[in-house]
């Protein structure tokens, strides 16, 4: 039963933020089609399919109602139809259901300003329930991991771009080719969206200097955008996993806070450097334990431990192949299984200890199981030959970033300037994200559906969180439906044009084709979003 709660609160969240985007965007239609005088048939909530509905209402002249189909929502107005009949019988009918009501309340019949104003007011609403929702959302305030909401480095990747243009520990980063950043997100964003193998212009705070270097950031295997090798800045943890090991015994407790190691301020969890030296057989963390102020010191022995380089698995399961990979390695993806260990059966539980027990040098040959999906992708079963080698680290301890979060809230007429800035940022980044698809730098693969959109939501915590969620959400939505694509708000919107550019309505014939034509595209665009997104949650 406890295990069905989670699942059920999942789809509420996600029942509730989708059912306020279409309600928000068709209301938009509704009343404005109202306040034009057009005669409105129907106000619906999901689509009654074969007139399947969970729940209708009659008013004086519209049917409000809940169809079976959650998948969207419409306003059925008299005069216009999404899709327009084929066939002469469904014209009749239509003819029929419309013959008492006046021609002046047919949408058709309206002037092309009102039909304009009727259409464009489903998506202005989603734009608007954005904004409100991300000025709300500056007022309550909204939890952020501490390490994230400052761009502060706090840890730098050994022979990558970020290293080689001199960046330290420490150095905050406060704009990227003159865009100002103001926290780790913003920080992520504009690397993300550089184009690989492209210089950019890195402006960092060191102390009361100010330094302006140039970094060329590159897409590695195993990684999905471009990065310059850098973590964020913040407290770090410990989680002692071990009773019975070093750490336990000299005193260290999870959740005790790291502050130095060998006298050296700590700010990430990339603590390998601190390791790598070889004349050294220990090191000294130096901290507190939280319901404590005593600060304490512990010297721990350094621990080699075997591992296969580049390679990363979760129960024998493939998750990441990245840049330090080599040789046969570079064959494996995401989701594969290692089933065998040099020709011996093992368990997913077993790997790992295997792995560890192997000694560096050696080579293990991992038998892989690569399921298929469906028909697109049989199931291939391969060997891999991979070395061992020996990393430094802490046994039984594991350094993590503090889970501590801090709220970012505003009051007054602060707060809705900052939700306003939220809104147009959003705004922003949605029409770069669909540059970025198109130039190639963001796969369209990224791009989330309905199960992706459930997913997201269900992980979404917090009132504040989901809220922000909700406002995203509305502001693509709104921007999307105004893309001059048949169907889509936008659709009708380019019919409308040319309408007035040709000073004639266009013939049902065009109409039909360019309709349908569309309804194809975004059928096949629902499936591929749709196909993404379960290849997603398989671990593809």
């Amino acid at each position: 039963m406890e295990s069905i709660i989670p699942i059920i609160i999942s789809i509420v969240k996600f029942g509730v933020v989708l059912g306020i985007l279409i309600f928000v965007h068709e209301l938009g239609h509704f009343m404005v089609a109202r306040w034009a005088g057009v005669y409105v048939k129907k106000f619906y909530l999901g689509f009654d399919i074969g007139g399947l509905k969970l729940f209708r209402y009659r008013g004086k002249e519209t049917e409000y109602g809940i169809g079976i189909l959650p998948l969207g929502g419409y306003v059925k107005m008299a005069g216009q139809e999404d899709v327009p009949a084929s066939d002469e019988e469904a014209q009749e009918k239509l003819a029929e259901e419309d013959k008492d009501i006046p021609p002046d309340r047919r949408f058709d019949h309206k002037s092309i300003g009102s039909r304009v104003a009727i259409i464009v007011a489903g998506p202005l609403m989603n734009l608007i329930l954005g904004l409100v929702v991300f000025i709300i959302v500056a007022f309550v305030g909204i939890q952020v991991p501490l390490y994230m909401s400052e761009p502060m480095i706090g840890g730098v990747e050994e022979g990558l771009p970020a290293e080689a243009a001199g960046v330290i520990p420490g150095d905050k980063i406060i704009a990227v080719d003159g865009v100002g950043i103001n926290d780790w997100e913003d920080l992520f964003y504009q690397i993300m969206r550089s184009e690989s193998g492209r210089e950019i212009g890195i402006t960092l705070s060191r102390g009361e200097e100010i330094i302006d270097t140039r970094i060329t950031p590159e897409k590695f295997l195993g990684t999905r955008y471009s990065r310059i090798g850098i973590a964020p800045g913040g407290a770090v943890v410990t989680w002692v996993v071990q009773t019975d090991s070093p750490a336990y015994a000299a005193g260290l407790r999870t959740w005790d806070v790291i502050r130095e190691i060998n006298g050296i301020p700590v700010l990430s969890p990339m603590i390998e450097h601190y390791l790598s030296d070889p004349e050294a057989d220990e090191i000294k963390l130096t901290g507190y334990h939280p319901d404590q102020e005593e600060v304490f010191q512990v010297a721990l022995p350094i621990s080699p431990v075997s591992i296969i380089r580049g390679l990363y698995l979760d129960g024998g399961r493939v998750e990441n192949v990245d840049y330090r990979a080599e040789g046969e390695l570079l064959s494996l993806k995401k989701g594969d299984q290692v089933v065998a260990v040099d020709g011996v059966k093992v368990s997913p539980d077993e790997v790992s200890g295997l792995i560890l027990a192997a000694d560096p040098g050696s080579i293990l040959e991992l038998g892989i199981e690569r399921s298929g999906w469906m028909f697109f992708k049989p199931s291939k079963d391969f060997t891999v030959r991979a070395e061992v080698s020996s990393m430094p680290s802490l046994e039984g301890v594991a350094i993590h970033y503090s889970p501590e979060e801090v709220t970012v809230q505003y009051s007054g007429w602060k707060a809705v300037k900052e939700g306003a800035g939220m809104a147009v940022e959003s705004v922003v980044k949605t029409f770069d994200v669909f540059y970025l698809m198109i130039t190639g730098r963001i796969k369209t693969s990224e791009v989330a559906g309905p199960i992706g959109i459930f997913k997201i939501t269900s992980q979404v915590s917090g009132l504040s969180r989901l809220l922000s969620l909700l406002a995203l959400i509305s502001i693509n939505l709104g921007i999307i439906n105004l893309f001059p694509l048949p169907v889509l708000d936008g659709g009708h919107l380019l019919f409308f044009l040319i309408e007035a550019i040709i000073r004639r309505p266009l013939s049902e014939k065009f109409m039909l084709i360019a309709q349908q034509a569309g309804l194809a595209l975004i059928g096949v665009v629902f499936l591929l979003v749709t196909y993404n997104d379960i290849l997603r949650v398989l671990g593809y």
